[in-house]
Order: structure tokens, then C-alpha cells, then sequence
């Protein structure tokens, strides 16, 4: 007799299969058929992380192809004669988005970034920026993995466990004290050392200034970002929200200290924005930073004429 109580369907994969016949005639004739079943289920589940992981690599995999197509069809669509000579050649549409991301960030994003800055101590505003960059210390030992830095993604791994522990979590930076350097690294920056041009300036809506290389890596970076599986959603968008109210934060202080009544702010923005990107490429190598400043003030004052 079957265990009152016990579900006999839905049958555990393979239920129909020659293999099990003879096994469900044994369990139906002993009486705990429905015990077995069940415990057959339990065995044959894919647990909750399981789905969430076999997700999470599904995208990944797709974010990897679409990065190694526009690896191609940036190679293709591009030279690096043609970006030296004009590397905005989508000009008409960048303006049009900064336009949109310059509105939204006046009338929401810094009003609300200027109210974070009155209420929070300084001290917790600085516990924050350095909780957030431990965790890219992950992301950025990563990076210098593929980029093919073991040393210096030992020294970021490093940080990562200095921080996290005797930092408390990362709230405060220990790691520095005792000579680990701290580096700022991206899957932009491994696709530049892996050969691929940075290819035309892109604007972004919401994010900001881009290309398109740099632009599929963001999407690379949020999984090797230990945000992205922290799994309750609401505490995952918090931080999330938290992490780019301190970005905004940091901007605006360096805003408040240089102004932003410029010739033209977005050919500000984009010359300084490549600029950098071109300086965390090489390290800091290689490049006349004195010559490069230079250039940029000869360019505001032609303008200015």
C-alpha cells in the first residue's frame, strides 16, 4: 500500500525511460513508491543558486560575444588614422545625449548628490568611497590577470583581503598603509591591451562618456563586480543607487574645485575623458602628460579667438 499523503507525479526526469521500469515495479511492489519519488525530486532539483549561476554565466557568455563582434566590426568600421584625425565622428548624436544626460543631472542627480553631501559626515562619506573601491580591487586584480600582470593582480588581490578584513569590509583603506599600491583597472582597458582600438567616442545615455570598445566592458565589469550577486534585490539596488550617489559626489567636489563654465563643456569632457583613458591604458607609461596639456590649452585659446 502506498503512504497516504505522498505525490506519485510529476515524475523525476527519466521517469519513462527503459532504465526505471523495472525500478518503479520494485518500489510500487514494496509499497514506498511514493517515497521514492519524492526523494528522487529532491535529489534531481536545481537549487536556487544553481539557476541563479547557470543564468548569470548565459548572459556572460552573450556579453562575450557581442564584445568579440564589435571587435570586429570596430576593427572594420575604423583605423587609428581616421580616430587621430577626427575620434568623434558621431558628434551629432553624442551632443544630443549629453544634452539629455546634462538636463536630468542638473534637475535630479546633483540636486540630490548636494542634499547627500550636507547630511553625511565626512568621515562616512570617505568610509563609502572606500568601501565601494575595495570591492573593484577585485575587478581590477581580474583585469590584470588577463591583461597578463600576475604581480600586479596579486597586490590588488592583496588590498582586497587586507581591507576586507583588517579594514572592516573595506571602510577603511590599510592596505595603502602598508604599500600596496592601489590601481584602477577595467575590461576597456583589457580589450586595449589585447589589440583592439578604442574606436569612436560614444555618449551614453544615463552612464556618460564612452567608445565602443570601452562601452561593451561595462557590461563585462558588473559581473566581476561583487555587487551583482549580492542576492536580495532591494539591498542589491541600494547599494547600487549608493555606489553612484559617492561617484557623483567625488565629481562634483572636483567640479566645485575647477568650475564648469567652460568653451564648449562637451568637447571638454570628451578631450579629457580620452585623454585619460589613454593614460590608465599605458599605466602612465610612454605618454607626455606636460605635451598633452599643453595641446588642450593651445585648443581652448584658438577657440577663445
Amino acid at each position: 500500500m502506498i503512504k497516504p499523503g505522498l505525490r506519485l507525479i510529476p515524475p523525476w526526469p527519466g521517469y519513462h525511460s527503459p532504465e526505471t521500469r523495472v525500478f518503479r515495479r520494485v518500489a510500487l511492489s514494496s509499497g514506498f513508491h511514493g517515497t521514492v519519488n519524492r526523494k528522487m525530486q529532491d535529489h534531481t532539483a536545481i537549487s536556487p543558486f544553481r539557476r541563479g549561476w547557470n543564468a548569470v554565466t548565459y548572459r556572460f557568455m552573450l556579453i562575450v560575444l557581442l564584445v568579440l563582434a564589435l571587435f570586429v566590426v570596430g576593427g572594420c568600421a575604423t583605423t587609428s588614422a581616421d580616430l587621430k584625425k577626427n575620434p568623434d565622428p558621431w558628434e551629432k548624436y553624442n551632443r544630443k545625449v549629453f544634452k539629455f544626460n546634462t538636463t536630468l543631472d542638473d534637475h535630479v542627480v546633483k540636486p540630490v548628490t548636494r542634499a547627500y553631501q550636507a547630511i553625511t559626515p565626512d568621515f562616512v562619506e570617505k568610509g563609502v568611497a572606500n568601501l565601494f573601491s575595495n570591492l573593484f580591487d577585485v575587478s581590477n586584480s581580474l583585469n590584470n590577470l588577463l591583461q597578463g600582470k600576475p604581480k600586479t593582480a596579486g597586490n590588488d588581490a592583496a588590498r582586497f583581503v587586507i581591507n576586507s578584513t583588517l579594514g572592516v569590509l573595506g571602510l577603511f583603506d590599510v592596505a595603502s598603509k602598508t604599500g600596496l599600491t592601489k590601481h584602477q583597472e577595467d575590461f576597456g582597458q583589457t580589450l586595449a591591451v589585447w589589440g583592439m582600438h578604442s574606436g569612436p567616442y560614444l555618449m551614453l545615455p544615463f552612464i556618460g562618456p564612452s567608445t565602443l570598445r570601452d562601452a561593451p566592458g561595462l557590461a563585462v565589469d558588473y559581473y566581476t563586480y561583487p555587487l551583482a550577486y549580492v542576492n536580495h534585490d532591494l539591498t542589491r539596488i541600494e547599494l547600487t543607487a549608493l555606489y553612484y550617489l559617492d561617484q557623483r559626489s567625488y565629481l562634483l567636489y572636483a567640479e566645485d574645485a575647477i568650475g564648469t563654465e567652460f568653451y564648449d563643456r562637451y568637447a571638454v569632457l570628451r578631450d579629457a575623458y580620452l585623454q585619460r583613458r589613454a593614460i590608465l591604458v599605458a599605466d602612465g607609461k610612454g605618454l607626455d602628460q606636460e605635451s598633452d596639456d599643453d595641446e588642450l590649452i593651445n585648443e581652448l585659446e584658438s577657440m577663445d579667438e
